[in-house]
């Protein structure tokens, strides 16, 4: 996904140059002037495109399961490393409030 969001970015890069380049060579506009609307809306296509896609998630993930499942296997590793019984308990109090609202 993010090569593709690349390549886009580079034609839109392209485009915009085009645009630059002809603007700045207006003594002869008659065919570059259509070319130059085709370059325009082109460019207002792919940005769209380029915004669209670069809101979409790469990595779908649910947030709260994985931090259920953080939490889960922190309880067993704190307590093979001996930090003791009140971070246990309080990290099973939280997970006893995550079960209680996940399932209401």
């Amino acid at each position: 996904m993010g090569a593709k969001l690349d390549q886009i970015a580079r034609i839109i890069n392209e485009l915009a140059r085009k645009r630059l380049n002809s603007a700045c060579h207006l003594d002869h506009v008659g065919a570059e002037g259509k070319q130059l609307s085709e370059w325009v809306d082109d460019q207002e296509k792919l940005q769209n495109i380029y915004e669209d896609s670069s809101k979409m998630p790469v990595w779908p993930i649910n947030y709260q399961i994985l931090l259920k499942f953080l939490t889960t296997q922190a309880v067993p590793l704190l307590g093979l490393t001996g930090l003791g019984g009140p971070i246990l308990d309080t990290i099973k109090s939280l997970l006893n409030i995550l079960s209680q609202s996940g399932g209401g």
